[in-house]
């Protein structure tokens, strides 16, 4: 039965069906890495060029010409972190996923920063907090063990608390792309639902729904403790 706009603002995932989840998730990406090796395709993307969409989308929201701690949620291969520096930033990197040979992967080609098998949901997660921390992909599965709109709300409640300064997150966006096929394996989010449920966190967010697809359209949620601006 659907759950009501008033109920999701109270309902959480149980730990034993994100446990589930999570298992599944591990066995898809191990066989990914398996196969493909250290290639954006293990972690679903087709090409290095798309990934790059992503990563250049999201920096626009970090701070620029100044130091800051970064964790990125669901890391991979911690490519994020080879982009953010060549970009200019300044940053401390922490990446944290729930696959160890994923982190084994990442570890191994970034040897100066900190990785970690984690699910914000499940652990102790006070180690992880920092500046900026960000989730790129990680909702966009549609789940079969619960509901993904409750899912995402619980996620980023809790990505936004490990925030000091603030927290960005994508989504794949419910206004679908004309030029690709909608899939039955992924989520579609509605931005104008997404954007008000951000709004009861906190008043300083940003959506930014202006990304080429990559190769379906995505949006960008921005979510800020404090703003940048206050007089």
């Amino acid at each position: 039965m659907p759950i009501s706009e008033v109920d999701m603002t109270q309902a959480t995932v149980n730990a034993d069906a994100i446990k589930n989840t999570d298992e599944q998730l591990r066995v898809r990406y191990s066989n990914r890495l398996h196969s493909f090796g250290y290639d954006p395709k293990t972690l679903g993307w087709d090409t290095a060029q798309h990934q790059n969409i992503r990563f250049n989308a999201i920096s626009r929201a970090l701070p620029k010409n100044k130091a800051f701690s970064l964790c990125d949620i669901g890391c991979g291969f911690g490519d994020l972190r080879t982009a953010l520096v060549n970009a200019g930033f300044l940053l401390e990197y922490h990446g944290i996923d729930i696959n160890a040979d994923l982190i084994q992967e990442a570890s191994q080609r970034h040897p100066d920063c900190d990785f970690s098998v984690r699910n914000i949901l499940l652990d102790d997660d006070t180690a992880t907090v920092a500046d900026w921390v960000c989730a790129l992909g990680v909702l966009n599965f549609r789940f079969t063990e619960f509901d993904n709109e409750v899912f995402a709300r619980q996620f980023i409640r809790r990505a936004f608390a490990l925030a000091k300064q603030g927290l960005v997150v994508d989504m794949l966006s419910s206004h679908i792309c004309s030029t690709y096929p909608q899939e039955d394996f992924v989520y579609y989010y509605s931005p104008e639902k997404m954007l008000s449920f951000a709004l009861e966190l906190t008043p300083h967010v940003q959506l930014f729904h202006d990304c080429a697809p990559i190769p379906q359209q995505e949006f960008q949620l921005v979510l800020k403790h404090e703003s940048e601006h206050a007089l």
